[in-house]
């Protein structure tokens, strides 16, 4: 029995870390949360820009609408907005 509570305990911290450092968040301009805390969100932005340009002079016709423009980093993200920004009615720079 003590050997099944440590297999799930081991599962869940697996989870939780594959969760902040292996997940791409749509929230943090598709980045990992350990790549922006870390301060490589800008490079890497960068990179996948080069890529896209690449891609976007190889074959044009690929791109319907126009040239692609990664999503950029937001200034602010939140999971619980900080209560004085809420009592004060300021804007989410998301939106939300």
């Amino acid at each position: 029995m003590a050997r099944a509570l440590t297999s799930k305990a081991s599962l869940g911290r697996g989870v939780r870390e594959r969760r902040r450092s292996g997940q791409n968040h749509s929230s943090l301009g598709l980045l990992t949360p350990a790549t922006v805390h870390y301060g490589q969100a800008a490079a890497l932005l960068e990179k996948r820009q080069r890529v896209l340009d690449a891609a976007y002079a190889a074959h044009p016709e690929r791109f319907v609408k126009k040239h692609p423009i990664v999503q950029s980093l937001p200034d602010a993200v939140w999971i619980n907005r900080p209560q004085p920004l809420l009592e004060a009615s300021v804007e989410s720079p998301l939106g939300v």
